[in-house]
């Protein structure tokens, strides 16, 4: 059955109070699980396809991510990548969630389940269904989406920063410092 427009907007109002409750708590949500989440925790044949794609860029936000994956070959199945990569984030965040007994966050994510994916026997909704992908074919384009996603954390609504090279939960201070604070992504020189 289908959310009615009021229950969608509920569900959505719920999420996005939701990410800045974690943030202004400081439970990271996302951060520290991404950037290995396609190879841990998978089987070995799918740990196998995934090891060769890496990061080039990144930044964790409070309530979404920017990613910049560099596949080596053709074949990858980029829908099965991110919803595996949701997945495993979703467990660890909730996880973490229980063991810090912050049930009312548990709780909430527990609302933003549908009719249809109770029914299914999911427990939480962490994530929307949905992610935007864009191919990237030349280097122009590659360094504005860079630019981009590491200006992201000093402006807007957000302003977590002041100074958007040292936000820990992007890959700004690599290229911009040349330090790698959590993960060393693949430099984008070694692409071209």
């Amino acid at each position: 059955m289908p959310m009615t427009c009021s229950a969608l907007r509920k569900s959505q109002t719920m999420r996005t109070d939701l990410r800045r409750e974690c943030a202004e708590k400081g439970i990271p949500l996302v951060g520290e699980c991404y950037p290995s989440m396609p190879v841990h925790g998978t089987p070995t044949r799918a740990r196998q396809n995934t090891e060769q794609i890496k990061v080039t860029a990144f930044v964790i936000m409070p309530n979404h991510v920017h990613a910049i994956l560099f596949f080596p070959t053709n074949g990858y199945n980029l829908n099965t990548i991110i919803s595996n990569a949701k997945r495993f984030c979703a467990y660890e965040i909730i996880n973490r969630l229980k063991q810090s007994n912050e049930n009312k966050i548990l709780q909430q994510l527990e609302d933003g389940l549908s009719a249809r994916e109770k029914k299914k026997g999911q427990l939480h909704k962490v994530f929307k269904d949905s992610f935007d992908a864009k191919p990237i074919y030349i280097k122009p384009f590659l360094l504005q989406k860079i630019q981009y996603i590491h200006l992201n954390p000093g402006r807007g609504k957000w302003k977590l920063v002041e100074d958007w090279r040292e936000y820990k939960h992007s890959s700004a201070s690599f290229y911009e410092l040349n330090k790698v604070m959590h993960y060393q992504p693949l430099h984008y020189d070694e692409l071209y």
